[in-house]
């Protein structure tokens, strides 16, 4: 079981809820299964979905990402997001997320509530858009330019995970700030 930790280094409080969460989407892994998307999301970025659809089958990748979730040292770094109406967040989270980022490590989100537009700037083959709603996963790799869309209601609720601690932190344009010594 994994030791979560929100972006100041504290314990989540409700992580037996979140690790429960985790268990439902072991035990339920698929992966979108579409010729169009399989060549781009090979590497970049990955889609997954544990509702029960059709047409989906049981994904390596899905394990291969909770193998790696695991190997993060056994904690993973998680912010839980909940953005609605009439949220004092609401403003900041626009600002900061519709520009494209980057971060310098993979991002992991997992969509609880509401409906989303990630938009994956994939080299080769220009922008792609996925539409995220409740149950699906998407992990986005390394340096890859990304930014998110609040669906028509303005609702979201979903926990992103991090391999670090300074993760998070969204960098834009082609280069990584420094910090100060």
């Amino acid at each position: 079981m994994a030791v979560l930790k929100n972006l100041n280094g504290q314990l989540i409080r409700d992580s037996d809820r979140i690790n429960g969460l985790l268990q439902i989407w072991r035990s339920r892994l698929h992966s979108l299964k579409e010729s169009h998307h399989a060549g781009l999301l090979s590497d970049t970025a990955k889609l997954d979905r544990w509702r029960n659809s059709p047409g989906l089958e049981v994904s390596t990748w899905g394990q291969r990402l909770l193998q790696d979730l695991a190997l993060w040292s056994e904690e993973a770094w998680c912010e839980p997001l909940t953005i609605q109406p009439g949220s004092p967040r609401l403003l900041s989270f626009w600002e900061q997320q519709h520009h494209s980022h980057f971060h310098s490590g993979p991002e992991i989100i997992m969509i609880l509530r509401g409906n989303c537009t990630y938009s994956l700037e994939v080299a080769q083959h220009g922008t792609l858009e996925l539409w995220l709603e409740p149950g699906d996963v998407l992990q986005i790799g390394s340096f890859l330019s990304h930014r998110l869309n609040l669906g028509p209601l303005l609702e979201l609720q979903a926990v992103r995970c991090f391999t670090s601690q300074d993760g998070w932190i969204s960098h834009q344009g082609s280069k990584i700030s420094q910090p100060y010594p």
